[in-house]
């Protein structure tokens, strides 16, 4: 299944296309702008554009979803997401995350105060609203997608072959950082939602922010969370 996973650079944000024949998918949609690139590389693995039989939201942040409406025109795929996202998401705007620290929660004031569009994009319709594990047999994949809450309500994240774990923002993995997002708006939601992904076991997971990495590397930052956040 490696080979078949490919990471686009979207702009700050991974989008990933996993390679499955007339059911292939997307996870997530980048920033705006990004369609024309991801595209590409849709045609440079040998897919056509109504190859992509599903387009997973793993939350409505504009980094996630701002190519999203041309990429839905443009491949009649699927648009999927969690239904605390369908508001937002028809709206075209979430409003920014808590931050996880002071420089963060710094960073968000100032955002909120002087950047009060930053969290627009340009409104999409959901095809399928999920609230709980939802499977994808129907799109013939081992798969299945879960609520990981925490980032934000609506979070969710991809599970392939029990194996290769798609998770958004439910951590990051930026170079001399700790796995720990910078942003949540529920840090018990999300330490718990760390606790449903390695309980999967899953060996892979890959970020919406950095490369992939590794169960172990994902369980010695879970001991390191604040023991206080249960």
């Amino acid at each position: 299944m490696n080979k078949n996973i490919h990471r686009i650079k979207a702009g700050i944000t991974n989008v990933y296309l996993v390679e499955n024949g007339e059911n292939s998918i997307l996870i997530d949609a980048g920033n705006k702008n990004k369609a024309h690139k991801i595209l590409k590389k849709i045609r440079k693995v040998g897919l056509k554009p109504d190859s992509i039989a599903a387009i997973i939201i793993t939350h409505t942040h504009y980094d996630h979803v701002g190519s999203l409406p041309e990429l839905k025109q443009l491949t009649n795929a699927k648009v999927i997401a969690h239904s605390a996202d369908e508001e937002s998401l028809k709206a075209g705007f979430t409003d920014l995350p808590e931050g996880t620290n002071s420089l963060f929660r710094f960073i968000v004031g100032l955002g909120r105060k002087f950047l009060k569009t930053h969290g627009s994009f340009t409104p999409s319709e959901p095809d399928i609203l999920i609230n709980e594990k939802y499977d994808l047999k129907d799109f013939d994949l081992d798969a299945f997608i879960i609520p990981t809450p925490g980032h934000t309500a609506g979070s969710v994240s991809l599970i392939i072959n029990r194996e290769h774990a798609f998770i958004g923002d439910t951590a990051f993995n930026i170079k001399g950082r700790s796995l720990y997002p910078p942003f949540a708006n529920d840090e018990k939601a999300l330490k718990r939602s760390w606790e449903t992904l390695l309980n999967t076991g899953v060996k892979h997971f890959w970020p919406g922010h950095g490369k992939k990495f590794s169960r172990e590397k994902f369980s010695k930052n879970y001991r390191k969370v604040d023991p206080k956040l249960h």
